[in-house]
């Protein structure tokens, strides 16, 4: 309400802070977390690999990350840096050497995309030069992966919304 002396009168309770603070203080714990465990020369906690096909659920799984505090690398959010650069080589430096994870979301289609092989070249390079887990599989389908062993623990994507894959 504006007086006659132009103020505003404002009220509002606070009764709801204590949640929005404790919601905010967990982020922050956990964007603390993965920058202390990702590699020095890692620029993201996570890149998302996947088809084009997938892309609403993959979004979704990364409005979910980012909420959590995980930085990720995903092509919508990289457009001006992409802009001009040499894809095959970049993206070859995202997935071989930025990431502390690269989650790759498999189907029928990313199998035969020429990006999507790619980025899972650079990826499973890296995860044989570190000897550890860095390749984090997601399928859609039961499609064979070339160079994916069956003995890698998968999560189906029809088990998950995309909030829970992502937590």
């Amino acid at each position: 309400d504006i007086s006659a002396g132009g103020q505003v009168d404002v009220s509002f309770a606070l009764r709801d802070a204590p949640h929005l603070v404790s919601d905010a203080v967990e982020t922050l714990n956990r964007s603390v977390a993965f920058a202390r465990s990702r590699p020095q020369n890692a620029k993201y906690d996570v890149a998302l690999s996947f088809a084009g096909e997938q892309r609403k659920y993959v979004h979704q799984v990364v409005e979910a990350l980012d909420t959590l505090g995980v930085t990720v690398f995903y092509d919508n959010f990289e457009k001006v840096d992409l802009w001009g650069k040499n894809l095959h080589t970049h993206l070859e430096e995202v997935y071989g050497h930025k990431t502390q994870f690269t989650v790759m979301f498999l189907s029928e289609v990313y199998a035969r995309k020429v990006w999507t092989k790619h980025e899972r070249k650079a990826a499973q390079a890296r995860a044989t030069n570190m000897n550890a887990d860095y390749i984090l599989p997601v399928r859609f389908d039961e499609t064979k992966i070339p160079g994916l062993s069956a003995k890698i623990s998968y999560l189906n994507a029809a088990d998950y919304k995309p909030e829970d894959l992502a937590k």
